[in-house]
């Protein structure tokens, strides 16, 4: 699962931040989401250290959401 972080319709690719669901060693660059948040089906940190671009073809609908603000503010704060 990840997170697309751009929204722009008309470009041929999208920014992306991928999830893990090892919990083993959480990094101070990753954001951990809660479970019950978008449906997660058990904790999955943000691997912020992972962003990408990548061609929207390679995107699965069903497996991108949207961060709220809080999380982007979050997200922001371990990439610097």
């Amino acid at each position: 699962m990840g997170y697309k972080l751009s929204n722009n319709r008309t470009a041929d690719v999208v920014t992306i931040i991928p999830l893990t669901s090892n919990l083993q060693r959480i990094y101070m660059i990753e954001v951990l989401l809660q479970n019950n948040y978008i449906g997660l089906q058990k904790e999955s940190p943000v691997q912020a250290q992972q962003i990408r671009t990548i061609s929207q073809q390679r995107i699965n609908s069903e497996k991108i959401s949207k961060l709220n603000l809080k999380l982007i503010k979050s997200v922001n704060s371990a990439l610097k």
